[in-house]
């Protein structure tokens, strides 16, 4: 088995690491001439995707070698990059592993939040509704991985200094803070067809966010079987292809999914 990553960042390094732990070749593809991911990967070749299908040298070399691939995963979240894999992949038959109908949703904490309103999943209280403007806040950018551009804010002093508009501001999502421990779990499959993998632990610390993750998990048979049919009843509404996974936290008053 022989995989192109496009992206050699954080999700690069850690599907570079796992294809090696999993005996398959790797090609790595990034536009930058030393990603973290560099020397994890079996072959390198920079390039920018968005550039594919050009007439280029370089470009059909990088082409050329990505055909010899079996399977094309994408490890960054860059909208034009991810819109060039999708169509030179499909113009040139090659298996690319992304979901766009389920990304669309997904990509933005906007869209995420009204599936979960749909699915009736259990989110933190919305803090934009004048009867629930209760410090402290979570204000999250809707687009962008992570937890970057989140920030705690304590009262509405610290609301305006981050964001003038207040809880008007558009392309935001505003939100009761829910402290707790916190939990992740993954899903992949087809519609009809999907497994839910183990509930992880997440250890979190204001340093490094995400300090380390804990398996199997200590929480109880009974929260992991809620944190199950909150993920299974999202991947369905989504009609999934691939892989999901979904941030929990649980507070004292139950489940709340981030």
């Amino acid at each position: 088995m022989r995989v192109t990553i496009v992206g050699g960042g954080l999700q690069g390094v850690e599907l570079c690491w796992l294809a090696r732990k999993a005996g398959w070749g790797t090609l790595l593809v990034d536009e930058r001439p030393a990603p973290p991911a560099l020397r994890l990967a079996d072959v390198f070749a920079q390039c920018d995707v968005t550039k594919l299908g050009g007439s280029g040298v370089l470009t059909r070399k990088v082409e050329h070698q990505i055909l010899g691939t079996d399977i094309v995963i994408p490890a960054l979240e860059n909208a034009a990059a991810l819109a060039a894999l999708d169509g030179w992949c499909a113009r040139e038959g090659m298996l690319f592993a992304f979901d766009p109908c389920a990304y669309e949703v997904t990509s933005s904490k906007l869209r995420s939040r009204d599936l979960f309103l749909r699915c009736g999943t259990p989110i933190p209280q919305p803090a934009a509704r004048a009867d629930t403007r209760v410090f402290p806040i979570i204000a999250k950018p809707s687009e962008g991985s992570g937890s970057r551009g989140v920030r705690l804010l304590s009262d509405e002093a610290e609301l305006r200094a981050y964001i003038p508009e207040g809880f008007d501001a558009e392309g935001w999502v505003l939100e009761s803070y829910c402290p707790g421990p916190s939990f992740s779990l993954e899903i992949c499959g087809t519609p009809g067809n999907y497994r839910i993998f183990q509930v992880t632990d997440l250890l979190m610390d204001e340093a490094f966010d995400c300090r380390g993750v804990v398996a199997p998990t200590g929480s109880s048979p009974f929260f992991v079987r809620e944190m199950e049919a909150a993920l299974l009843n999202l991947a369905k509404m989504l009609r999934l292809h691939g892989l999901m996974d979904l941030e929990v936290i649980q507070t004292p008053e139950g489940m709340r999914v981030l």
